[in-house]
């Protein structure tokens, strides 16, 4: 089964905004990046989806979904996942 790796990053010189990646390659910024993503994850109904969480220092008291860029669009995220699911991936 091939797998979809989803990560994303500050940008360089405007940590406010992110870059999304999947499989290592930068596929936009914001909320246009991420709505790449979701285009990817729908068109590979069969890959195995892995968020891949980088670097977090600590919840803050929130859960891991609130911590995320696209918490406000996490549904949106979980239904174009569909019933296949996802799995977090810690470095």
């Amino acid at each position: 089964m091939e797998s979809l790796t989803i990560r994303w990053e500050g940008c360089a010189g405007e940590p406010a905004r992110t870059t999304y990646l999947v499989n290592d390659t930068a596929v936009g910024e914001d909320d246009s990046g991420f709505d790449r993503v979701l285009e990817i994850i729908r068109s590979q109904q069969d890959a195995k989806v892995i968020l891949k969480i980088v670097s977090i220092s600590s919840f803050g008291g929130k859960s891991l979904i609130d911590t995320l860029p696209f918490s406000n669009r996490f549904e949106e995220f979980r239904s174009s996942v569909g019933a296949k699911g996802y799995v977090y991936e810690f470095f």
